[in-house]
């Protein structure tokens, strides 16, 4: 999946600047609706349409993420699937939105080797940064990260 996340922001997300709601719904031509009560994705009418519950930004932006991996990786709809396999989607979408949020290129481009750079540069959880590292370590196992030339 890192691979997957690799290649949406390889031209498109410059810094963490980039890392928006409004930035990555209008290059992949993505309606978004705010509302109070839920987030989901869906296709209307063959329009891409992510709906965001109402919170802090910070929130939004995870909930956006996820939703997001639900629009890139799935495009099904889960209330007429089976439970585990619904399970699955949700478990791919939620480590989706962790890569989305934390791009490998951006944290090797600004050398964010800690879980406390991690945290600070992309205004993350400690938590979500720290997991971060440890995917970012796993991977550094089977494959070279992306922007790193030699070790």
């Amino acid at each position: 999946m890192e691979d997957v996340i690799n290649e949406i922001t390889a031209y498109t997300v410059m810094d963490r600047f980039d890392l928006t709601i409004d930035y990555l719904s209008t290059i992949h031509n993505i309606l978004i609706i705010y509302n109070d009560s839920i987030n989901l994705y869906s296709n209307f009418k063959n329009r891409d349409v992510i709906f965001i519950k109402n919170d802090s930004s910070q929130i939004m932006w995870e909930c956006f993420c996820h939703e997001f991996g639900h629009f890139y990786l799935h495009q099904t709809n889960q209330v007429r699937m089976n439970k585990l396999y619904n399970f699955k989607q949700e478990a791919e979408a939620e480590k989706f939105s962790l890569l989305l949020r934390m791009p490998e290129r951006l944290i090797v481009s600004n050398e964010l080797w800690t879980a406390d750079k991690i945290e600070g540069y992309f205004n993350v959880s400690y938590k979500d940064a720290y997991q971060r590292i440890e995917l970012l370590m796993n991977r550094s196992k089977t494959h070279r990260l992306v922007g790193v030339k030699t070790i």
